[in-house]
């Protein structure tokens, strides 16, 4: 069941437009899930239909690419914060052996004559 004690952590991530979000977004999920401290806390309800225990969304389009987030739950805040750091150390690693292209603001300067 839900209780008030369990925290979920958002893990936030840029990646270039062009990167590959599927992938991406697949190793936002691993990493979250191969840290001891990520918890299952989906509902009844969410187990039911097969969602799974860390989701990753698009969350927006800006200056600094595709803006990806990850629900990842642990047990106390205190935990929740341990698992963002570890798993954004992580997430670096993966992306840079996996190639993929964190977002960086990007400017198109157009000059008329």
């Amino acid at each position: 069941t839900l209780t008030d004690e369990k925290t979920c952590m958002f893990i936030e991530v840029p990646v270039a437009f062009t990167a590959p979000v599927a992938k991406a977004m697949e190793i936002i999920q691993q990493e979250c899930l191969k840290h001891p401290l990520c918890i299952d806390n989906r509902s009844p309800e969410e187990l039911t239909k097969g969602e799974a225990p860390v989701v990753v969304r698009i969350i927006s389009y800006g200056d600094f690419g595709v803006q990806l987030r990850g629900y990842a739950w642990a047990a106390t805040p205190t935990l929740a914060f341990e698992l963002r750091c570890d798993v954004f150390k992580a997430i670096q690693e993966r992306f840079l052996k996996e190639q993929i292209e964190f977002g960086y603001p990007g400017r198109i300067l157009i000059t008329k004559s």
